[in-house]
């Protein structure tokens, strides 16, 4: 968990879409209509990416709105790296492409997380 962080901080096109990929992955009406009632904080305590009010690490890659100011670019750059690799070891994180300008990186299985 992140101390201090709050919804406030993420991106809410990034919730949106985190929303409609983890509705197309499970593919049950049901499950759809569940997520489409839940507040951004519900669903974000559903899959894993926020817990007791707090944003986890994941969230904060991959939903914030920017990074922090305090760090400088190469700072920035590099704590994005580590934490793609760490996502991915734990199969959070699914790079689809091939390259780097082909692929973008999608939520996996929101266990690893």
């Amino acid at each position: 968990m992140i101390e201090g962080s709050d919804i406030k901080h993420l991106d809410t096109g990034a919730i949106r879409l985190a929303r409609e990929n983890y509705k197309k992955k499970q593919s049950r009406e049901h499950i759809s209509a569940e997520i489409d009632k839940m507040s951004d904080g519900e669903f974000l305590t559903k899959v894993k990416l926020m817990a007791d009010g707090k944003l986890t690490n994941a969230a904060m890659v991959l939903l914030v709105d920017k990074l922090s100011d305090v760090f400088d670019d190469e700072q920035k750059e590099n704590k994005v790296k580590y934490y793609l690799k760490v996502l991915s070891k734990k199969d959070a994180i699914k790079y689809t492409g091939e390259n780097r300008r082909t692929g973008v990186w999608v939520l996996g299985n929101s266990d690893g997380i």
